[in-house]
């Protein structure tokens, strides 16, 4: 296979640095350290880009000399054989950045759906034996959609999943890569191209601290850059990636029964506590207004089955009382609203424990929602 095909398909290593013919840094004392670029290059993306962020990385890792590799986010992320190029002088390295930029840029997935956090742990393996700083940059939307996480599944339950329990569940099943010692930046979070519904904030606020929460669990220093990708080009005649669902829950027609779930208002993992209020304000407004317009309104709070029953009880009765009092200010009438919690007793539990007794981060969080009727 052509070189530049390949590269399309997995991950090319170079090392990028200058050799100093006297002396060295304290960085360089501890080696020159490793970097590795995971590139979402695929369907429902835009086209991964050289922001201020990555390009700082790969100075950052020039100045070290770092062994430096390039991996393609698909739904089998692989790596291909290696290149090392030494940088003989300032011109050469400068050269060696250029390429890096150009392999990511011609990047392309070749096999279909997204294996982000499977491209994550090939990448951990190509710095994990390097002397020196160890990091990662990975370039991705996170919607992940094969191997241990899949957003699409269950009307994207994965959203209101609590990122410790998908964490450990990762660790126990033996599926949470060995980052230990690493930095790892994540790029492009939440940044999504059509066929793919873009996310809303709260989605995409719970979408980062799952993804912080998996990496420290794994051991990692994390970074999470803001600035988002430029949508100036989308990616086309790529594998297909399924899409993952990002639109609020809602059970039965919309006047009369709405199920609010823990990130569709943002709660905080087992609190009462909305992460936005004004953006929880925003998703029950139209609720607000039909009760100011007569209706009346039940709000029924849930809970997985985790903990005692009474302490499920008292948080499904706090989280209802919550979004009460998100529409009384916007100005529904407390009278017309009745609150109840009832834990994890009601007749759409999804039971959410394996037959070893263990708690399913996804089945919980399905259970874990405010239900909302109205009434004339």
């Amino acid at each position: 296979m052509h070189p530049a095909a390949r590269l399309a398909s997995g991950a090319v290593t170079l090392v990028v640095g200058l050799l100093l013919l006297t002396g060295c840094g304290g960085d360089q004392a501890s080696g020159p350290g490793a970097l590795a670029l995971v590139v979402g290059a695929h369907a429902n993306m835009v086209e991964p880009s050289m922001v201020d962020a990555v390009q700082a990385e790969i100075e950052t890792a020039a100045e070290l000399g770092s062994t430096t590799t390039v991996i393609v986010a698909d739904g089998t992320p692989t790596a291909s054989r290696s290149l090392s190029l030494e940088a003989e002088n300032p011109l050469y390295q400068q050269d060696r950045i250029a390429q890096l930029g150009t392999m990511v840029r011609e990047a392309r997935a070749d096999s279909p759906e997204v294996d982000l956090l499977g491209a994550i742990g090939l990448a951990a393996r190509a710095v994990t034996d390097a002397a020196g700083p160890k990091t990662l940059v990975v370039i991705d939307s996170g919607l992940q959609t094969t191997g241990a996480l899949r957003f699409q599944d269950r009307d994207g339950a994965l959203f209101d999943a609590d990122p410790a329990e998908v964490s450990d569940h990762l660790a126990r099943t033996g599926q949470l890569p060995d980052l230990r010692g690493m930095r790892v930046v994540f790029v492009g979070l939440g940044d999504t191209a059509p066929p793919q519904q873009s996310l809303p904030q709260l989605r995409r606020a719970a979408l980062l601290d799952l993804w912080r929460g998996i990496v420290e669990k794994a051991g990692a220093e994390v970074e999470i850059r803001e600035a988002p990708l430029p949508d100036t080009r989308e990616l086309d005649g790529l594998p297909p990636v399924t899409t993952v669902p990002v639109a609020v829950d809602v059970a039965g027609p919309a006047e009369q029964i709405t199920v609010l779930r823990n990130s569709t208002v943002g709660f905080l993992p087992d609190q009462a506590v909305f992460r936005d209020p004004d953006q929880a304000r925003a998703v029950v407004d139209e609720i607000a207004a039909a009760i100011k317009n007569g209706q009346r309104a039940v709000l029924t709070g849930t809970t997985a089955k985790a903990g005692t029953p009474e302490g499920r009880a008292e948080l499904s009765l706090q989280r209802a009382n919550a979004v009460a009092d998100l529409l009384v200010g916007l100005g529904a009438p407390a009278e017309r609203i009745e609150t109840r919690g009832v834990g994890s007793d009601f007749p759409g539990y999804v039971p959410d424990h394996d037959a070893q007794g263990n708690l399913d981060p996804i089945r919980a969080a399905q259970n874990r929602q405010v239900i909302v009727e109205l009434f004339d």
